[in-house]
């Protein structure tokens, strides 16, 4: 690819082409934040995210339990079959390290859990309705 088709996940700390960022980009940004190497801005936090990181450290975590004859998508890989490809490997961790996997899927619980207490100690949401209540 172009020197401007460079991207990068953030969170996940991997180099990306530009198909493959569009993908990452509709998982949203608590899953892949996305910057272009060309057009966004880098702050040191962010370069020290994508330097702790690395595509082949993605793969051993994300990719370690493939099965065999995997073939993993090419530039001729039609677009939804990419799309489901990326879901399967950051979503849904379907080949990823049973410990990784284990750690995103208790990260979520707690996150849930602490939405659910948020939401009992602040009580129902007010009404946006303009009719007055009975």
């Amino acid at each position: 690819g172009e020197a401007n088709e460079a991207w990068a996940s953030l969170n996940l700390g991997v180099v990306v082409c530009v198909r493959c960022a569009g993908v990452h980009r509709s998982l949203g940004v608590a899953t892949s934040r996305i910057k272009s190497f060309v057009y966004d801005r880098w702050d040191p936090q962010m370069v020290a995210a994508l330097e702790g990181g690395g595509n082949a450290a993605a793969k051993a975590k994300y990719l370690c339990r493939t099965p065999k004859g995997f073939v993993p998508p090419s530039e001729s890989t039609d677009d939804e079959k990419l799309a489901a490809h990326i879901r399967n490997k950051y979503v849904r961790l379907r080949w990823a390290d049973p410990e990784l996997r284990e750690a995103k899927l208790a990260a979520a619980e707690a996150k849930r859990r602490a939405r659910s207490a948020s939401m009992r100690r602040e009580g129902p949401m007010p009404s946006l309705s303009s009719e007055s209540p009975k």
